[in-house]
């Protein structure tokens, strides 16, 4: 992700930056996303917002809180996984404003 943030040219510090890879277990198992989750702090907005459905379903059965946005997949099959997510939206922008408002 971080280099998807370079490319565009902002500035993302790698500190910020918490992955699911470090587990040496592969998503989807939930197994790979526990030590993500453990990262945060009681309290903080733990927000998990990929492009594919499967992924942050998964991620919500963990601890996240799941945005989804259906501008890359488009239909979100969401009938095919098992948990209820706080956002889908249709663009990232709007993803992204649904996120900010669901955290307050």
């Amino acid at each position: 992700m971080r280099g998807y943030f370079e490319r565009g040219g902002v500035d993302m510090p790698l500190e910020i930056f918490i992955s699911c890879d470090t587990a040496g277990v592969a998503k989807p198992a939930l197994a790979a996303y526990r030590p993500a989750v453990v990262q945060f702090k009681e309290g903080d907005a733990k927000w998990f917002a990929p492009a594919h459905m499967w992924d942050v379903t998964t991620a919500v059965k963990v601890g996240f809180r799941g945005a989804y946005c259906t501008v890359y997949e488009k239909e979100p099959c969401a009938e095919i996984f098992d948990a209820e997510l706080e956002v889908v939206a249709d663009s990232l922008p709007d993803m992204a404003d649904r996120i900010i408002a669901a955290s307050r």
